[in-house]
């Protein structure tokens, strides 16, 4: 019975394959895509730092802003470890995804990323020393990125049409770090 099931399966359904895409967003994959990857500082003025570490790559914040202190050093230089900022040639391949996306696609499949690095207070996110969820920190996060009205990026690419291929009037691809929540 079992084995009638899974044989029959595709006369039903429509087989869906990873190289085919994601159909539904008209997302191919192949071609040329930015990530916009936000990293979470959180200063916590109100209560302890519940994981505190003075020995991390990443070190802790005391002044709220947008990319004004405590980068993490594998991001603050012309290639960082994560995605390249920038794709010039197969040689200049140099970001672990970037690289990964690239051979396994065979050249077909580019992932690109730029950073904006957060240091937020507790209170900003939540007042009265209330806890908060991710959501609400990223919701925070997005707020003050967004309170001057201009995206600002480590490496630039600031328009935001950069991060939105689709053309849906959103960003594609968010990846999120946190220091410690």
């Amino acid at each position: 019975m079992m084995f009638f099931l899974l044989t029959g399966m595709p006369t039903f359904s429509q087989i869906v394959n990873s190289w085919d895409g994601y159909p539904e967003f008209e997302f191919p994959p192949h071609g040329q895509y930015r990530l916009l990857n936000l990293f979470i500082n959180i200063i916590y003025e109100s209560t302890p730092d519940p994981s505190p570490c003075t020995t991390c790559s990443w070190p802790m914040a005391s002044t709220e802003g947008i990319n004004n202190e405590s980068i993490p050093a594998y991001l603050n230089t012309t290639h960082p470890d994560l995605l390249d900022p920038d794709f010039i040639d197969e040689p200049s391949v140099h970001g672990n995804m970037t690289r990964k996306y690239y051979e396994s696609s065979f050249g077909d499949l580019i992932l690109l990323g730029d950073y904006v690095v957060v240091n937020i207070k507790q209170s900003t996110v939540k007042p009265n020393n209330e806890t908060f969820n991710v959501g609400e920190l990223v919701q925070a996060c997005v707020d003050l990125i967004t309170s001057n009205g201009v995206l600002s990026t480590l490496f630039g690419h600031n328009s935001f049409s950069q991060y939105n291929t689709i053309d849906d009037f959103e960003v594609d691809f968010l990846q999120v770090c946190i220091t410690d929540l």
